[in-house]
């Protein structure tokens, strides 16, 4: 009956994450075959009228897991075929109960559409990704660590829309989004991506700098870099003598841009 066909399907769901946490853990690709092997048995028996939460959860779970494998074996039908399965995800109509099950589809569709973008140099995949990690992270609330991870990889595709372009906008996108992402950690509290969120500040302001001829953001990104050379020693030690490398190149870059301020005309 209607209580067997749920209860198998939330086995099945279980099942799979538990096999994908090890996945991950082991970094064993085996798992993972296995993991997407049970959500697709757990994916038949969710009704998406009836168990829309369930049924955004198999779907976020399998496209990710797809996604992740296509990194592995550089496999790109398998990279659109994640991108398909979480576009099933969005079918679901929205509703309070699965509000943060579809920020995270959204979330994890955005990422998948910004790898294939860049692999293919698609500006339309680019443009929805963009769109579909802004609309992930209004999808969070600001205190979720997944808000910053959303701000983050939306700085990413910004970043990835700037290049080979003039417009400097698409930078300034990415360095507002970097800096929403930093507004919610600290050294302490998460060093890890602090200390990789403020290398990134510094490079794309500096890369901004470059682009429009700016003194006063060369001089903000050379701040940030020092913020990011200050506490390396301590929280990423591996990671100084490269952000000293891109300091290095900011403080020239400041320098040539207020000798050209200073030149009279």
């Amino acid at each position: 009956g209607e209580e067997l066909r749920i209860e198998r399907a939330e086995a099945y769901f279980r099942r799979g994450c538990a096999l994908n946490d090890i996945a991950q853990r082991e970094d064993d690709p085996r798992y993972s075959e296995r993991a997407i092997a049970s959500w697709d048995q757990a994916l038949p028996l969710v009704s998406k009228a009836d168990e829309p939460r369930l049924f955004v959860k198999v779907c976020t779970e399998l496209g990710q897991a797809h996604a992740r494998l296509s990194m592995f074996d550089d496999d790109d039908e398998r990279l659109d075929k994640a991108i398909g399965v979480l576009e099933q995800a969005l079918s679901v109509p929205r509703g309070p109960d699965v509000a943060r099950p579809l920020a995270e589809a959204r979330m994890a569709l955005g990422a998948a559409l910004l790898r294939r973008g860049k692999q293919r140099d698609n500006d339309a995949d680019l443009e929805r990704a963009t769109a579909m990690l802004e609309a992930a992270a209004n999808g969070f609330e600001r205190r979720d660590a997944n808000w910053s991870a959303a701000q983050n990889n939306l700085a990413v595709a910004h970043l990835v829309r700037a290049e080979g372009r003039d417009d400097p906008e698409p930078l300034r996108a990415a360095v507002a989004a970097f800096k929403r992402a930093q507004s919610v950690r600290s050294p302490k509290t998460d060093p890890r991506n602090w200390i990789n969120t403020q290398r990134n500040i510094g490079a794309a302001l500096m890369t901004l700098a470059e682009r429009i001829g700016d003194l006063a953001t060369a001089e903000e990104s050379v701040v940030a870099l020092e913020m990011a050379e200050n506490q390396a020693p301590e929280l990423q030690p591996a990671a100084l003598e490269a952000i000293r490398e891109a300091l290095g190149v900011a403080r020239t870059l400041a320098t040539r841009l207020k000798r050209a301020a200073d030149r009279p005309e």
